[in-house]
């Protein structure tokens, strides 16, 4: 008797468990923002593996308030019955790879004639372990603030050739769907990625544009303000550029003269401002809104929570037909 009750109740929790994942298999998630904070704000990048506690104690309490509660430990409501988005968060690597991938020469794209070198694996490896270290403190910094967070590695499962980009976004965007219709929050990370026979690196912008489809919202969090005509680092009277429009092919539509130099820092091998700004392009060609903002700014939190206003500080890029 006691044992049948017990097939019973296994069975019943077998029924629900299918009801369940079968429910998250149809969920819809219609309201999602892509965030990506740079390296250059949740590291100290000339610092080799220097964690920026401060930037991110600030972005991770920002993004527990601006998420929606369904990504919240404790809550058990469906996300469509709340306002506020869903998440996915992109975070560059700073000191932790880029260090490393400097010392074994990785850098965005392998040499046409790259080989299968052991020397370049093993960077690979490094570079690798060095980024997940960064991306474990930022999950771990996401779960103390009861955001139900998990890393995700964009390095396998698809993406040993950055040549197959539809591919490999393909793949990509489900398992972001999967996980968002799963009640969790995907932090991905720059990486260092398999190329053919060689390796190379994935910077998070080039990654924030291949999960661009999947969003309605996107935000790029750096250093600085927004774009400027020249880089306001080293040009203190650098005049600030509001707004970008560009056309369906990704081309200017009004005249801006900006100076998309690679980053001020030696040791980066992803590109700096000309990679983002190329992604943001690239972006706001298909129709979307992309916008850049200072991490730990009121700005950036404004434009976060959906909050606009003339005293927000922050670079838009939108296409204009």
């Amino acid at each position: 008797m006691i044992q049948r009750k017990h097939s019973t109740a296994l069975f019943l929790v077998s029924i629900v468990a299918q009801l369940y994942l079968s429910k998250a298999d149809e969920r819809e998630i219609n309201n999602v923002m892509l965030i990506k904070i740079g390296g250059s704000s949740v590291t100290v990048k000339d610092q080799k593996e220097t964690f920026n506690e401060t930037v991110v104690k600030w972005f991770t309490e920002t993004i527990a308030d601006v998420v929606s509660p369904f990504y919240r430990m404790g809550d058990t409501h469906d996300c469509a019955l709340h306002e506020k988005p869903a998440v996915v968060l992109v975070h560059g690597a700073g000191s932790f790879g880029h260090h490393t991938a400097k010392e074994f020469n990785l850098k965005g794209y392998p040499h046409d004639n790259s080989e299968f070198n052991s020397n370049t694996m093993e960077g690979l490896a490094k570079t690798r372990h060095s980024v997940q270290k960064l991306n474990q403190r930022i999950v771990a910094e996401l779960l103390a603030v009861g955001v139900k967070a998990v890393g995700i590695s964009p390095c396998f499962g698809g993406l040993r050739n950055l040549d197959l980009f539809e591919e490999q976004q393909s793949w990509l965007i489900d398992v972001l769907r999967e996980t968002l219709r799963s009640g969790l929050v995907p932090v991905l990370h720059g990486d260092a990625c398999l190329y053919g026979s060689s390796a190379a690196i994935l910077s998070g912008d080039t990654l924030l544009q291949m999960c661009s489809p999947l969003a309605g919202q996107i935000v790029f969090l750096t250093d600085v303000d927004g774009v400027f005509q020249s880089d306001p680092k080293t040009n203190p009277t650098a005049q600030f550029i509001p707004n970008i429009a560009v056309d369906s092919q990704g081309n200017l539509v009004l005249s801006h003269v900006i100076q998309a130099t690679e980053s001020s820092h030696s040791h980066d091998v992803t590109g700096g401002l000309k990679t983002k700004l190329a992604a943001a392009i690239a972006i706001a060609a298909s129709g979307r809104v992309v916008t850049i903002a200072k991490s730990g700014s009121l700005s950036a939190e404004n434009v976060l929570r959906g909050e606009g206003g003339e005293d927000v500080r922050c670079t838009r890029i939108f296409r204009q037909d």
